[in-house]
């Protein structure tokens, strides 16, 4: 696809789910792109985003996956995420199995990593503050994850039916804020939710405060002392 410089807005779920859609041609005073745009494209292995984007949605590449690079000034330098605004906007998971965060972002826009069912280990670098809703839903492979100094919020869903995450270590100087739903297997038709089971490895002189702190109690026996040097 080849899209002229007269376009200035994709709107939401324009190619979405086009399965054998391989390349793909923005054009240079693009604006804006909407949510899911170019969703479930399977086939779509690499995109130039350019730096005229002014606004950007969630799960704008969710699915796709076979991406493995974003070109343009708003990727990052690895050329595996989307960073605007301060946000990982989006990822390009194929190869990957283990993925250390871009340096510079402060959050996880929603949705991001949903479903990116190969990555094992995640590493969330220092300076982030927020993982987004739903961030890392449905990862269904992800065994650990490190979330360094910063993260105030991790929100609803945030690590949701990561059916096989065992180890979460939290090097925050306090607890983030969650919610009961945050790391639960989460069944969609009844609206229900049960702890998946995780262990949480926390700094030694937080573990009193962890297992004090709202929604943190309920997984008491779950959080261990950990020596991060």
């Amino acid at each position: 696809v080849i899209l002229p410089d007269s376009i200035r807005i994709i709107e939401e779920e324009a190619f979405s789910e086009c399965g054998n859609l391989e390349n793909v041609l923005l054009p240079k005073n693009l604006k804006s792109i909407g949510r899911d745009a170019f969703s479930h494209c399977t086939k779509l292995t690499s995109i130039y985003i350019p730096e005229s984007v002014e606004t950007l949605s969630s799960r704008i590449f969710m699915g796709c996956e076979s991406l493995r690079e974003f070109k343009g000034g708003l990727a990052s330098e690895d050329g595996r995420t989307i960073i605007y605004d301060n946000g990982i906007y989006a990822f390009a998971p194929a190869g990957l199995t283990e993925y250390r965060l871009p340096e510079g972002a402060k959050r996880i826009i929603k949705q991001v990593f949903a479903e990116c069912n190969n990555l094992t280990s995640v590493t969330i670098p220092a300076g982030y503050d927020r993982i987004g809703r739903e961030s890392f839903y449905g990862c269904t492979s992800l065994e650990s994850v490190i979330i360094e100094e910063g993260v105030y919020q991790i929100d609803i869903l945030a690590f949701a039916n990561c059916t096989s995450l065992m180890s979460v270590y939290l090097k925050t100087n306090r607890p983030p804020r969650i919610h009961n739903s945050t790391f639960a297997k989460y069944y969609n038709d009844t609206y229900d939710s049960d702890f998946i089971g995780c262990d949480f490895y926390v700094p030694g002189g937080l573990v009193v405060e962890y297992q004090r702190a709202e929604y943190w109690k309920e997984y008491k026996e779950h959080i261990h002392s950990y020596n991060f040097e």
